[in-house]
């Protein structure tokens, strides 16, 4: 299985420590705009929305599962990792417990996390379910107060900023205590991608206004577009960076491989994961959200699977399927 990165490693400039802030944030702010609001008539929703249908299937199937086999104990949490300054977590986690009230089920919490935490960036926050872990979390390897608690692990926008061996460590960390794993790109290594990303600098001069920006951020938007600017080139990065769904179960094959090598896999059952993947259409004509789930499997036939699913809406039934 050929991987994306047997090539040059670019970066984006929004990550350098270098890009001051006034640059920095308003990149950011748009792009968290962009994943948490419908950009009318190229969008029936908010492309979050998709990314909580996956959630929400996920976190009931898990739920559902432990019900009807009688195993009780600690509430499962959800942990975002490389939150940074939130993204589109807050608006994740308001519409997926909304989605649990009513269904009668218990909202479940979320927390987010990464390397440098900004808890600042939910103070304002009124949801009692949602929390900012305050220490450090390294996603490759996360401390005890994370991996001591039963949780589900997800990654918004964010893997494709780690290599190969960064993400083959974040899935084995995930493989050892997590309850399941779930990805999520809103972008793919492709032209059609490109031309999309190429498309937000027209769209960041129309809907800045709506962001309520500083006097600095309208220059740097209008005047001299640095802001425009940095936006198509870290996006460019990010389709060249992006994994396909198969691109990542083939690191979690080796991650698979590398616990096993520890000697610590099959006396705890971490190479027993099911995987699936799947894309969901948000923007027309070429953007589709990738996921990729994987989640420990307790069946009594356990073993590592794989299933492809494509729709523009629902969780859909699986189109194909094979071992891995």
């Amino acid at each position: 299985m050929p991987l994306p990165y047997g090539r040059p490693w670019l970066l984006e400039i929004s990550d350098q420590p270098w890009c001051p802030p006034y640059l920095r944030d308003p990149v950011r702010d748009m792009l968290t705009f962009l994943w948490t609001h419908r950009v009318p008539p190229f969008q029936h929703r908010a492309p979050y929305e998709g990314a909580v249908e996956v959630l929400n299937q996920v976190v009931d199937e898990i739920e559902t599962y432990d019900r009807d086999n009688g195993i009780r104990g600690e509430t499962m949490r959800i942990v975002d990792f490389g939150s940074g300054a939130g993204g589109p977590v807050r608006k994740v986690e308001a519409a997926l417990n909304e989605r649990r009230l009513a269904d009668n089920n218990t909202p479940v919490p979320v927390s987010l996390s990464d390397i440098h935490p900004v808890p600042s960036t939910i103070s304002d926050s009124t949801s009692p379910t949602l929390s900012y872990i305050h220490e450090p979390v390294n996603a490759f390897h996360a401390p005890k107060s994370v991996s001591s608690l039963k949780h589900l692990r997800t990654f918004f926008l964010s893997f494709h900023h780690f290599n190969n061996d960064h993400g083959r460590q974040i899935i084995a960390d995930s493989m050892r205590s997590a309850e399941a794993l779930c990805i999520f790109e809103l972008q793919e290594c492709n032209l059609g991608s490109a031309i999309m990303i190429l498309m937000l600098a027209p769209l960041t001069w129309i809907l800045t206004p709506l962001l309520r920006p500083s006097a600095k951020t309208l220059f740097f938007t209008y005047l001299i577009p640095l802001i425009p600017l940095i936006l198509v080139f870290d996006g460019l990065v990010s389709v060249y960076r992006t994994r396909t769904p198969k691109q990542i179960l083939y690191l979690a094959k080796l991650a698979n491989l590398s616990l096993a090598l520890e000697g610590e896999a099959k006396d705890n059952g971490d190479t027993d994961w099911r995987w699936e993947y799947g894309y969901k259409r948000h923007t027309w004509p070429f953007g589709r959200l990738s996921w990729v789930v994987g989640r420990r499997d307790r069946r009594d036939d356990p073993g590592a699977t794989e299933t492809e699913t494509e729709t523009e809406g629902e969780w859909s039934e699986a189109e194909t399927g094979h071992d891995m």
